[in-house]
């Protein structure tokens, strides 16, 4: 498994529906400062943006204004998805964060709405245009099962390649 050459397959047909529907996707990024972790995953995420044609916008901020910033970000129809890089607080208040996100824009799908449709395996929703973003997780998880199916499918067949032989 390549993953560059996996990935470039994926950015390769999104960057295509995106010309041919001629979308204009914005979608924004709330950094509260000091973490240079999540800074140079923001940094990336505006470059794999950047490199399908999705418009991206990354907002330094503050813990204090975080919470009006997501709310606006909510209301705003010109911002089609929002990411926050965490941590912000390091407790509880991130996981009311990453719920009062937006479901139709949470672009990573970690809000409790998304994993209640992961885990029940349902892949569609009301939002006519959802866009791909929350899909993440199902890719992630498509991605294993056909990873651990390969996997089973190995291990099973030594298994039984054992047991033919007569070992354990």
């Amino acid at each position: 498994l390549e993953p560059d050459n996996t990935a470039a397959y994926f950015r390769n047909i999104i960057k295509t529906e995106i010309i041919e529907d001629e979308l204009k996707i914005n979608i924004i990024g709330l950094l509260v400062a000091g973490d240079d972790a999540s800074e140079v995953y923001a940094n990336y995420t505006q470059l794999g943006c950047q490199d399908v044609g999705i418009q991206f916008e990354l907002i330094k901020t503050d813990q204090q204004s975080i919470g009006n910033l997501l709310h606006q970000a909510n209301n705003d129809s010109d911002i089609h998805g929002i990411f926050i890089y965490y941590p912000i607080f390091a407790d509880e208040r991130d996981v009311a964060l990453r719920n009062a996100v937006a479901k139709q824009k949470d672009v990573e799908g970690l809000s409790i709405y998304w994993l209640n449709k992961l885990y029940a395996n349902e892949r569609f929703d009301e939002f006519p245009a959802a866009i791909a973003v929350s899909r993440t997780n199902f890719y992630h998880v498509s991605f294993f099962k056909q990873f651990f199916a390969l996997y089973a499918f190995f291990r099973e067949s030594y298994v039984q390649r054992s047991r033919v032989r007569g070992e354990a």
